[in-house]
């Protein structure tokens, strides 16, 4: 079994998460902005979502980001079978200018900032032993 059938590696149910990229056409983003948080809030307490949230580009201000955190896959499933989030979304979808750029992630293990702290240490030791 491969984890995208929500499947579990190594005895751990991975999570999913998906990111969409969408770039509003110039004039329609107060409408985008208000058709995905008529989604947003209901989304974010489905079954099994861990966080829904739309970022917009600090550079782009019709470039946004829409991520969601989900527990499983099968969570994640249910979620995109409901017809009433799935129109919304199509309709947020009308006003882009271009294609969005959509990607499911499967993750299996998850680290914080020990992580970065502990990559950076293993770095520095590095350069101090080169000559």
């Amino acid at each position: 079994m491969s984890a995208s059938d929500g499947s579990q590696i190594s005895g751990v149910t991975p999570s999913v998460i998906v990111a969409i990229r969408m770039a509003v056409e110039a004039g329609r983003r107060a409408e985008f902005v208000g058709t995905l948080r008529s989604m947003l809030g209901p989304t974010g307490v489905a079954q099994g979502c861990r966080s829904c949230d739309l970022w917009q580009d600090t550079e782009d201000e019709g470039a946004f980001l829409l991520t969601e955190e989900w527990e499983t896959w099968d969570d994640l499933r249910r979620h995109v079978g409901r017809q009433r989030d799935f129109r919304t979304l199509l309709e947020a979808l009308e006003l882009l200018r271009e294609a969005p750029d959509v990607r499911v992630y499967t993750v299996s293990r998850t680290d914080g900032l020990e992580a970065i702290k502990s990559s950076a240490e293993e770095v520095r030791l590095r350069t101090l032993d080169d000559p």
